[in-house]
């Protein structure tokens, strides 16, 4: 009887082991979850550190965009290009004057700082320094649109991401901007090798007429 009553007793005491492992086993598969759904990222500071330096990625695309514009007004022959790029100028101006006032506001702006050139920018300035003509037209419109296209992107996130409500405003607003330089500058891209290859086979009949010509007249002596 007494052996029976122990039995029992030691398998309640194993049922109540295992119903509390399995309880202490919820609780930390429960605490790792609630850690992981808490992402440091999303932390307050962490939050200011991305609107921050999103306005400051924005400042330096928006300053390098323009300076290809202000290049291509000084440097190409091509008369679409020089129109879009006078209409580069201004709106660029736009978007740069909302982005530095969000970092003059947020007290980051750096007296005589010096907008970062990205390693794109560079290499465009680089291919563009020694290119001339069609060269140059087929070469900036190319790499201008790379670089709105890479800002688009950035915009695209940062109208999600961004907490700062001046700057969601600010990217709001430059995002169909830098979209429609986009169709733009696509467009021009394809029609300035649509010539090119037009005029290049103008030039190939001409010459190919102006052999023949002579053949003939070489004949007729």
């Amino acid at each position: 009887m007494r052996l029976h009553s122990m039995r029992k007793l030691m398998r309640t005491y194993r049922i109540t082991y295992l119903a509390l492992t399995a309880i202490v086993m919820l609780s930390l598969l429960s605490t790792t979850a609630n850690a992981q759904a808490i992402d440091p990222k999303k932390s307050a500071r962490a939050l200011a550190t991305y609107d921050e330096e999103s306005t400051a990625a924005n400042i330096a695309s928006a300053s390098n965009l323009m300076f290809f514009a202000q290049l291509a007004v000084e440097r190409s022959k091509n008369a679409d290009i020089l129109e879009l790029a006078k209409e580069m100028i201004p709106d660029l101006s736009e978007i740069l004057f909302s982005m530095e006032q969000l970092e003059v506001s947020a007290g980051n702006k750096k007296s005589g700082r010096v907008n970062e050139i990205t390693q794109e920018s560079k290499k465009l300035q680089d291919d563009l320094s020694q290119a001339n003509g069609f060269k140059f037209d087929t070469t900036w419109t190319s790499g201008v649109l790379r670089l709105h296209q890479s800002f688009n992107t950035d915009l695209a996130v940062q109208k999600e991401q961004a907490t700062n409500p001046r700057l969601k405003s600010a990217v709001t607003s430059a995002v169909p901007i830098i979209k429609r330089y986009n169709t733009r500058i696509n467009t021009l891209q394809k029609q300035i090798v649509r010539v090119d290859v037009q005029q290049k086979k103008a030039a190939a009949k001409e010459e190919a007429a102006r052999q023949k010509a002579e053949k003939q007249k070489q004949r007729s002596k």
